[in-house]
C-alpha cells in the first residue's frame, strides 16, 4: 500500500452522487472523523477521501483546520487555472500574482495565505515538495503548471505546518492531490467569454486510466488558452481620470503617475519653473494634460495572455508482495504575454554607466534652447512593449511503497523538477544608442550603417524609422530553477492504547535547490536603462522529523474524545546552519456535537534562490514625492513640509508650486546573500460544533496567530521616502538609500532584499455546512436537497514593523508598495445549491471589504477622491446536467455566469489600471459552458 498523507479510500458511490453540487468550499471539521466527497472530473464516479493534513497514516482527521476544495467544485466553476478559483476563497490573501497583473506579472500564478506573500506558503503535490518557477523577483510553485482536469482534491492547512513539511509552511499548505485510481476515459471541453464578446478562454482535456490486479496506469492532456483584455475595452480603465470626471490623472505630477507625450520635455539646467515644459519651438508653457498626455490605458492589458499546454502520466505498480513501484511524470508548456504602452526615458533613468540620464546637448541641431535639455519622452516611433514569458516545467518521479510487519507503512523516492523560463521584451531602449541619436554621444561609420543619425526628440513622431530601429532592442532574460528531492519515511501504530493505537511517522528528507538568472547582453554590458548582472546559486538542506498521534480518552463521559499531536523536524542548511521546528495540537470533545482544538509550534522560512541570488536592478516603482505640493507627505508631516523646503529651495525651487513629473521611481531591487532565514511562532484556537438535532449540520470558529521575525522582505520604495523625510534634518538612515535629487526631482531609492523587523497577524475563521434532504419537510425523496456554505475571513491585526523601526497597521489599509495592495479586513464566500439525481443549481455571493489608503498614526485620513476602495459584492450562478448515452456512457453539461450583475472593480489611483490587482474582477459579466464525456 502505498503511504500518503491522505487516505483514498476506493469506495464508488452512486453515479447519481458524482453530480451532487458540492458547496463553494467545505471548512472541514479538522479534528473529526470527518470526510469530503470529491465527485471527480465531468461524469466521472467518486472517490470518498479522509482528510488528515499529517505524514501519520491515519483514519481520523487532524487537530488543525483545513480547508477541502473538491474537483466538482473546480469543474462548476469558469476556471482554466487553478490561481482563477483559489484567489476567491476567502483565507487566501491579495499579495498574490495573478492574471490581473499585466506589468510585473510575468506569466506567473502565485497564490499565498494570511497576506504573508507567496513565499510563505508552501505548496505540495500529494504531499511532495514542487519544483518553483521563478521571475527576476521572486520565485514559487507556479500554479499554471499544475492541469486542473488531473486534481482529485485540495486541502488548505490554514496554520503554520513547518515541523510537518518543513520550510515556507509559515502561512500554510496548500496540498494538491491528484488522480491515482481512475479508470476510463474521459474527455472535456469549455468556452467562457464576456458579454463584451472578448476576454475568451477555453480548455479541452483528455484523460485515460486503467485500473488492473496490482495497479493503476493513468495518462492525462490538456490544453488552455487566455486571451487578453486590453485596458480601453472597459470603460472603468479606459481614461486616466476620476470616476467623477473632475480630473484627469494623465499628469505625472497628478495621482494617476502617467508620463506626457514625446511633445512634452523638461528642461533643468537654467531654465524656467520644473513645472513648465519645453515644446520645440524655444516656447516654454506649462503642461497640459488634455493635449499633452500618452494614455498609456491604450496600450496595456488589464487581463493578460495565458496558452498552456501539459502532458502527464502517473502510475502504481506492485513488483512484489506488498512493495509497489510508483512513478510520475508532469509536464507543463506555457507562454504569457502582457503588454504596455512605449517605454520611458528621461533624466531619472541613470545607471552607472551614465549617471546623468537622457540628455539632448546644445549641440544637436534640434536643439533651440541654448543648453543641454534633460528629456523626459515615450517615443511612440520604438513602439509598445510587449512582454513574453515563455516556460517548461517538469517533474519526475521514482519510488517505493509497502508494508513491513503487516503493520508499518514506508515509503521512499526521489523527485527531479527544472524550470526554464524565458522573457522577452520587446521596444526596450539601448541607452548607449539613445545617447547617440541625441549627439550626446558620437556614432562611428559602423554605427551609421545601422542607423545611427543626429535624431530630432523634440516633437511627436520625429524620430525617422531607422533611428527608431537603431535604439530599440529586444531584450532577453532567462530564469533556470532546479531541484533533486530524495524522501523517505515509516509510519503506523507502535501500541495499542485503551483510547486507540499510539502511530508515528518517522522520515528524512535531502533537498538540493538551484537557480541561475542570465539578464540580456545589452542589460549585463551597462548599455541599458538600467544595471543588473548574471547571478547563480544552491544549497542542501538535510532534514528528519517525527511526528505522533496519542489517543488519550474516547468515549467517556464529557470525554468522546481526547487525543494530542506532536511533531519536530530538524533542518541544515549548507548556506545558514540549521533550525529546529515543533509543533504541539489538542483535541477535546466532550460530547459528539462539539470539539475544541488547540494548535501551537515554531516555523521557518530559509531565504530562497531569488531571495539570496537574484541580480539586482532598477525597476520603475509607483510612488508620491513627500514633496509633491498635492500628493506628499509634507501636507501633514511638519519635520517633512521643512526638509522639502529646504531642498527645493536649495535647487532654486519654488516649494509652494513644487511638482512631481513621474511617479514611477527608478528602485535599485534584487537579492541579498546575506540573508538569515524567517522564523515564526503560530497559535491555533478553534470550535467545531455539529449538533445531533439537526442531522448534516456544522459550524467552526478558528481564531489563528502568527508572529514572525527577522521578516525577509524588499522595503518599498515609498516607506524609504516617507521615513527619510519624516525624520529631522534628513537624519534617518533611510536617507542613505535615497538617490540625489536631479533638478529637485527624485531619482532613484535602493531597497533590496533585508531581514527587516517582525510581521504579526491575526484573525478569525468562520465557517457553515448544511445539507437539508427536503424529504425531512415532508415533500417527495424525489425533491432532492438543498446545500448551504458559508466561509468568512476576518482580519483583525497586520502590523509589521518597517526598515526604519515604525510599526505599521496594515489591516484595512491600502499599502503602497511595487503594486499597491489592500489588506481587506472582511472577505466572505457564500452559496446555495438545488441538488437533483441528475442536475443541480448553485449561487454563490463573494464579498470584498473595503480599505483605504495608509495614513500614520496622528495624521488626518486621505479624504482624496480614490484614496479609498469601498466594500463590493459578486454573484455567481451555475448549473450541471447529466444523462446517460447508449446506457453506459455519460454526458455532463455545465453552464454559468460569473460576475451576474457586472460590477466594475472599485476604483483606485494606483497609476496602472484604476484599480488594485488583487481578487476583483476585472473581466465584468462572464459566460462559460463546459461539455463532458465519461466512457
Amino acid at each position: 500500500m502505498r503511504i500518503r498523507s491522505i487516505d483514498v479510500l476506493t469506495k464508488r458511490v452512486a453515479a447519481g452522487l458524482a453530480l451532487a453540487a458540492g458547496s463553494l468550499v467545505l471548512p472541514v471539521a479538522g479534528a473529526l472523523a470527518q470526510t469530503a466527497v470529491t465527485t471527480g472530473q465531468i461524469g466521472e464516479p467518486s472517490e470518498q477521501v479522509t482528510v488528515t493534513g499529517s505524514q501519520i497514516r491515519q483514519d481520523t482527521s487532524s487537530n488543525t483546520p483545513i480547508t477541502v476544495i473538491t474537483s466538482k467544485q473546480l469543474q462548476d466553476s469558469s476556471t482554466v487555472t487553478l490561481e482563477q478559483y483559489l484567489q476567491r476563497i476567502p483565507e487566501f490573501g491579495q499579495q498574490g500574482v495573478n492574471s490581473n497583473q499585466n506589468g510585473g506579472g510575468e506569466g506567473v500564478s502565485f497564490i499565498e495565505l494570511r497576506n504573508l506573500g507567496v513565499t510563505r506558503t508552501l505548496v505540495l503535490i500529494d504531499g511532495h515538495r514542487m519544483v518553483s518557477s521563478g521571475t527576476d523577483t521572486v520565485n514559487a510553485v507556479d500554479l499554471n503548471n499544475i492541469p486542473v482536469s488531473l486534481i482529485d482534491h485540495i486541502e488548505i492547512l490554514r496554520d503554520g505546518a513547518s515541523a510537518i513539511y518543513g520550510s515556507d509552511a509559515i502561512a500554510g499548505v496548500v496540498n494538491i492531490i491528484l488522480k491515482k485510481h481512475f479508470d476510463g476515459v474521459m474527455v472535456n471541453a469549455q468556452e467562457g467569454i464576456s458579454d463584451r464578446h472578448d476576454a475568451q478562454s477555453y480548455d479541452f482535456s483528455g484523460t485515460a486510466g486503467h485500473n488492473f490486479q496490482k495497479g493503476n496506469i493513468l495518462f492525462n492532456f490538456e490544453y488552455s488558452n487566455r486571451d487578453p483584455l486590453p485596458q480601453n475595452r472597459r470603460a472603468w480603465s479606459q481614461n486616466k481620470s476620476l470616476p467623477d470626471g473632475s480630473q484627469t490623472l494623465g499628469s505625472t505630477r497628478t495621482l494617476g503617475g502617467l508620463v506626457q507625450n514625446p511633445t512634452a520635455f523638461d528642461v533643468v539646467t537654467g531654465q524656467p519653473s520644473i513645472n513648465d515644459r519645453a515644446f520645440g519651438n524655444g516656447v516654454f508653457r506649462t503642461f497640459n494634460p488634455a493635449q499633452d498626455d500618452l494614455l498609456l490605458n491604450d496600450y496595456g492589458y488589464s487581463s493578460t495572455q495565458l496558452d498552456r499546454r501539459s502532458f502527464n502520466a502517473l502510475g502504481h505498480y506492485e513488483i512484489l508482495p506488498n512493495v509497489n513501484l510508483n512513478i510520475d511524470a508532469l509536464f507543463t508548456d506555457h507562454h504569457a504575454q502582457q503588454q504596455l504602452g512605449p517605454d520611458a526615458e528621461g533624466g531619472d533613468v541613470v545607471t552607472d554607466r551614465y549617471p546623468n540620464g537622457f540628455i539632448i546637448p546644445a549641440s544637436n541641431p534640434y536643439n533651440p534652447y541654448g543648453v543641454d535639455v534633460v528629456d523626459r519622452t515615450r517615443r511612440a516611433e520604438v513602439g509598445n512593449r510587449q512582454y513574453n514569458e515563455s516556460g517548461s516545467t517538469y517533474r519526475l518521479g521514482i519510488g517505493l511503497s509497502g508494508t513491513i510487519l503487516n503493520r508499518f507503512d514506508w515509503e521512499a523516492g526521489y523527485k527531479y523538477g527544472s524550470s526554464n523560463d524565458k522573457f522577452t521584451f520587446t521596444n526596450q531602449y539601448n541607452q548607449t544608442y539613445i545617447l547617440q541619436v541625441s549627439v550626446y554621444l558620437p556614432c562611428s561609420a559602423a554605427d551609421a550603417a545601422q542607423g545611427c543619425s543626429v535624431g530630432n526628440f523634440f516633437g511627436p513622431n520625429t524620430l525617422t524609422p531607422a533611428q527608431a530601429r537603431y535604439i530599440g532592442f529586444t531584450q532577453t532574460n532567462k530564469v533556470d530553477v532546479g531541484q533533486h528531492y530524495w524522501f523517505g519515511k515509516v509510519t503506523g501504530p507502535i501500541l495499542q492504547l485503551p483510547a486507540g493505537p499510539f502511530s508515528f511517522a518517522l522520515g528524512g528528507e535531502l533537498r538540493h535547490e538551484s537557480g541561475k538568472y542570465a539578464p540580456d547582453s545589452v542589460i549585463t554590458s551597462g548599455n541599458g536603462d538600467f544595471d543588473q548582472a548574471s547571478t547563480a546559486g544552491s544549497f542542501n538542506v538535510k532534514e528528519g522529523y517525527l511526528e505522533f498521534k496519542v489517543p488519550v480518552l474516547k468515549d467517556m463521559f464529557m470525554a468522546k474524545e481526547l487525543s494530542v499531536d506532536g511533531a519536530a523536524r530538524y533542518s541544515d542548511y549548507s548556506n545558514f546552519g540549521n533550525a529546529t521546528t515543533w509543533n504541539v495540537s489538542v483535541a477535546y470533545a466532550p460530547t459528539r456535537d462539539i470539539r475544541f482544538r488547540f494548535n501551537t509550534g515554531t516555523g521557518f522560512r530559509s531565504p530562497s534562490i531569488t531571495d539570496l541570488y537574484s541580480g539586482q536592478y532598477e525597476a520603475a516603482n509607483t510612488v508620491n514625492d513627500p514633496c509633491d505640493v498635492n500628493v506628499g507627505l509634507r501636507r501633514s508631516n511638519a519635520n517633512a513640509a521643512a526638509n522639502c523646503n529646504r531642498v527645493l529651495s536649495s535647487a532654486g525651487l519654488s516649494p509652494a508650486s513644487f511638482m512631481q513629473q513621474q511617479t514611477q521611481l527608478y528602485t535599485y531591487i534584487g537579492g541579498n546573500s546575506r540573508l538569515q532565514p524567517e522564523t515564526s511562532r503560530q497559535l491555533d484556537l478553534g470550535t467545531v460544533i455539529t449538533p445531533r438535532w439537526i442531522p448534516d449540520l456544522s459550524m467552526t470558529v478558528d481564531y489563528y496567530r502568527i508572529k514572525i521575525a527577522n521578516h525577509i522582505t524588499a522595503p518599498d520604495a515609498q516607506t524609504i521616502l516617507d521615513s527619510c523625510y519624516a525624520s529631522t534634518g534628513l537624519s534617518s538612515p533611510q536617507c542613505l538609500l535615497v538617490g540625489n535629487r536631479g533638478g529637485g526631482q527624485l531619482t532613484t531609492v535602493s531597497a533590496i532584499n533585508t531581514n527587516s523587523g517582525f510581521v504579526n497577524t491575526d484573525g478569525l475563521d468562520f465557517g457553515l455546512n448544511y445539507n437539508l434532504k427536503l424529504s425531512r419537510l415532508g415533500l417527495p425523496s424525489w425533491a432532492g436537497r438543498l446545500e448551504f456554505s458559508n466561509l468568512d475571513t476576518l482580519l483583525l491585526n497586520y502590523t509589521e514593523q518597517l526598515p526604519n523601526g515604525d510599526v505599521r497597521q496594515d489591516a484595512g489599509a491600502i499599502i503602497s508598495t511595487t503594486t499597491p495592495q489592500a489588506f481587506t479586513r472582511f472577505k466572505s464566500t457564500n452559496s446555495i445549491a438545488y441538488v437533483q439525481p441528475k442536475w443541480s443549481f448553485q449561487w454563490t455571493i463573494r464579498y470584498i471589504g473595503g480599505s483605504s489608503n495608509y495614513v500614520s498614526p496622528g495624521e488626518p485620513a486621505d479624504t482624496s477622491y480614490g484614496g479609498s476602495v469601498g466594500p463590493i459584492v459578486y454573484h455567481d450562478i451555475v448549473g450541471s446536467y447529466a444523462l446517460k448515452v447508449a446506457g453506459k456512457h455519460t454526458v455532463t453539461l455545465i453552464a454559468g455566469i460569473d460576475n451576474m450583475f457586472d460590477r466594475d472593480p472599485p476604483f483606485y489611483y494606483d497609476g496602472s489600471t484604476n484599480s488594485l490587482t488583487n481578487s476583483y474582477d476585472y473581466l465584468g459579466r462572464y459566460y462559460y459552458f463546459k461539455a463532458g464525456v465519461r466512457f
